[in-house]
């Protein structure tokens, strides 16, 4: 089975779907930060683990979690 390579989105670009559970990438102190998260209506961004909202910085790319991975966090 090949493996496709996930790329980054650009939120400028094209947003996740509300409630879609994503990878979210922003930037603080000039650090990638990557973490599971999910956009709602009104285009806030949410932590998946901690339902926290990210507020540290604002979100500038996203991409869709691995197959694999996501039937593992589903089985959680």
């Amino acid at each position: 089975m090949a493996m496709t390579k996930k790329q980054w989105i650009e939120v400028d670009k094209k947003l996740p779907s509300n409630g879609e559970h994503v990878l979210l990438r922003f930037t603080v102190d000039g650090r990638n930060r990557v973490v599971e998260g999910y956009k709602v209506s009104d285009g806030s961004y949410f932590n998946y683990w901690s339902t926290e909202l990210i507020t540290a910085a604002p979100v500038t790319h996203w991409m869709t979690l691995p197959e694999s991975l996501l039937q593992e966090v589903t089985q959680i």
